[in-house]
């Protein structure tokens, strides 16, 4: 008796990844059209992967037992915020909340964006 519904091969793997990256590409659509309709210039396309990068990186490790790596990957993703603003204060003597989200954000891209690719790695790997 299966206690969550999680992916077993590698097929049912692909495709539960599949459905979400289909809602980010229909994100990513909504946010170009809005982008050309309102003339925004800072918003990149990237922008929404945290967000839709934790559900995927979730998606991706979770076993049977309903345990995954995401508790791990936001505890290194806060280690990370934590160190950047005690760095930051050390640094400068204070921190710039606007300046500080907005650099943080644009790191969470690439660190979900890598993660989630060393755990589908990970876990196509295990499933071959």
């Amino acid at each position: 008796m299966n206690l969550v519904n999680f992916p077993e091969t590698l097929e049912q793997l692909i495709k539960s990844q599949g459905i979400i990256l289909l809602y980010f590409l229909i994100s990513v659509f909504i946010i170009k059209i809005l982008k050309l309709i309102f003339k925004w210039k800072k918003i990149r396309v990237l922008d929404v992967f945290p967000i839709f990068g934790i559900v995927l990186v979730q998606r991706a490790s979770l076993t049977q037992a309903g345990t995954s790596l995401l508790p791990i990957c936001m505890i290194i993703w806060m280690v990370i915020a934590i160190t950047w603003v005690l760095r930051t204060y050390r640094k400068n003597g204070e921190v710039i909340l606007k300046q500080f989200l907005f650099l943080f954000w644009r790191f969470s891209d690439l660190f979900w964006l890598f993660m989630y690719m060393f755990i589908i790695t990970l876990e196509m790997l295990k499933r071959l």
